[in-house]
């Protein structure tokens, strides 16, 4: 009995190794993943959701994070860009774009002024990702 358990913790820790690595894959190719259409890049987005830690989980489908992006899409007039501006605050949220690359990809692909993205980063870093801080850390630090 107690060698089924071994196995299965050995199993679950290969299991976990791979879908880091996946994870990994996915930040280095970024704009490939992107390139894909959502429909078939929706099972891989649930594999690497998974394991992620719980806080990281509520905040991706919290109503919370849901306003939050509302707001600020809002705020900034940029309504009708509101999915795309949650679909990179989901990538934070996933682990597959990093933090430090947000604020380019918000304006690749929002395309809008400067200052407005600057402050777009700023509130969104201050209302969604600083309380996540830790968990954010633990998922990007390097295994």
């Amino acid at each position: 009995m107690a060698d089924t358990f071994n196995e299965e913790d050995k199993n679950l820790e290969i299991l976990l190794r791979d879908i880091e690595y996946l994870r990994k894959q996915l930040r280095e190719h970024y704009e490939l993943w992107k390139s894909i259409p959502f429909e078939l890049r929706r099972p891989v987005a649930w594999i690497v959701y998974n394991p992620l830690p719980e806080s990281l989980k509520e905040a991706i489908f919290s109503e919370e994070t849901a306003d939050i992006n509302y707001n600020l899409a809002k705020k900034y007039n940029i309504l009708e860009k509101a999915s795309i501006f949650a679909e990179l605050v989901g990538d934070v949220l996933l682990g597959i774009l990093p933090l430090e690359n947000f604020r380019e990809k918000l304006g690749e692909s929002l395309e809008i002024e400067s200052e407005i993205l600057e402050a777009l980063f700023q509130d969104s870093q201050e209302l969604i990702f600083s309380p996540l801080q830790e968990s954010l850390a633990q998922l990007y630090r390097e295994k």
